[in-house]
């Protein structure tokens, strides 16, 4: 699932507090993995950014089949094959938003994306073999990368819920 809600009324932050409480309890009993996020990550270390390059460099000599990152290994093969379609399916998508977008600047988008699921999405890859359902909650996703990034879980099999309450893209 892949669910936009815009806005807020009165019960509101009962009505998050109460999913929150749900889905940790899930979670607690082992049925679910869930996150809840009101920001993404920067990536600002050169050492972030090296290693990034490259295993974008790495997927990209693959001919954007095989995928490793940090949380994503060699032996996973099936979560790999899905997070690289994934990946190349949410890279294309970008290219279309962007009739003249340059390699560099996909480059640094598919960086990004590769980053975001070693911290943001590390939990979901990490235990995806186990059967639990996958959560995902963000808070007022305004930036075009963040959306297409929030896709892309969706794309690996996490429902994903945009909570737009001060801010939609």
């Amino acid at each position: 699932y892949f669910i936009r809600l815009t806005g807020t009324c009165s019960s509101y932050r009962s009505d998050i507090e109460n999913m929150d409480r749900i889905q940790c309890g899930e979670e607690a009993q082992g049925r679910c993995v869930y996150r809840r996020i009101s920001s993404f990550p920067k990536i600002t270390g050169q050492e972030d950014i090296g290693y990034y390059l490259r295993r974008y460099d790495e997927w990209k000599a693959s001919g954007f089949r095989r995928l490793q990152t940090k949380t994503i290994t060699e032996q996973e093969k099936e979560t790999a094959r899905r997070v690289s379609a994934a990946c190349r399916e949410i890279c294309g998508i970008y290219r279309s938003f962007h009739g003249n977008v340059s390699e560099h600047m996909e480059r640094n988008f598919a960086i990004k994306l590769l980053f975001w699921m070693d911290t943001v999405g590390a939990d979901f890859l990490s235990q995806r073999e186990t059967g639990k359902k996958m959560k995902f909650a963000a808070e007022n996703i305004v930036r075009e990368q963040e959306y297409l990034f929030c896709y892309l879980m969706t794309k690996t099999g996490v429902d994903v819920l945009l909570l737009q309450y001060a801010a939609d893209i």
